[in-house]
């Protein structure tokens, strides 16, 4: 009787410890952390898995290698909301300084920027899906201001950070710099956070990681369709 209560009492513990553990990561996914400069849009992700893509500071959606991107600045808020939620935010411009990528719509996304001179900044991603892997590309052109740096760090819903921070900073490539964060969600909003007096942002990329079974899928569809076309040769 009293080894069955023991086993009793070290179950509920085990499952009390479980819950916790769970509870507290509630919203706070872990997140791992890359980063580069760019020359061109070979940095962005396939448009097939792009969930959204967000234009900092930029007026007019625009269109880069297939992927839509929706503009949001300090007076257009609300056009974006559905996607991300960006505080302590302004707007400018001119940050390319007569540079080129040789598409014109990349050029206003690069030339265009939200910004912050206020404090920490947070976004938050909506419309995850918990469980799936996604990638945020966030774009940083240095412009006529010195080399700022603001740690990123992926934040818990109880304001516990649960990653190392990652330096995002203007980066002294051809037109910028990138950081590209790799997380799997475990709730349908996750938080970043920006921890400085001054962070600038040009855009901002979600995107899908296929998992290995579509990739799988996909490599099998293009050896049948390869298969096929040489039997009709």
């Amino acid at each position: 009787m009293r080894t069955t209560s023991m086993r009793a009492l070290a179950m509920a513990v085990a499952v009390t410890g479980v819950l916790g553990v769970m509870a507290a990561s509630a919203n706070a996914a872990a997140i791992t952390w890359s980063n580069n400069t760019f020359s061109d849009t070979s940095i962005l992700p396939d448009a097939a898995n792009v969930l959204y893509a967000i234009s900092g500071g930029n007026s007019a959606d625009v269109t880069v290698a297939g992927i839509d991107f929706l503009y949001r600045n300090e007076y257009a808020y609300a056009h974006t909301d559905a996607y991300v939620d960006i505080t302590r935010q302004h707007d400018s411009g001119g940050w390319l300084g007569g540079r080129t990528s040789g598409d014109a719509n990349y050029d206003a996304i690069l030339d265009s920027a939200m910004y912050s001179n206020e404090g920490d900044g947070n976004i938050t991603l909506k419309g995850l899906t918990s469980g799936t892997t996604y990638q945020v590309l966030m774009l940083c052109v240095f412009g006529q201001y010195p080399p700022y740096g603001a740690p990123i760090y992926m934040q818990g819903s109880d304001g516990v950070n649960v990653s190392d921070s990652q330096l995002y900073s203007f980066q002294t490539g051809p037109l910028g710099g990138y950081v590209l964060g790799t997380f799997t969600a475990d709730a349908t909003t996750q938080n970043l956070v920006l921890n400085s007096g001054y962070y600038q942002l040009n855009a901002l990329v979600v995107s899908e990681i296929p998992e290995p079974a579509s990739l799988s899928l996909l490599a099998l569809g293009a050896v049948g369709l390869l298969a096929r076309r040489r039997r009709k040769a």
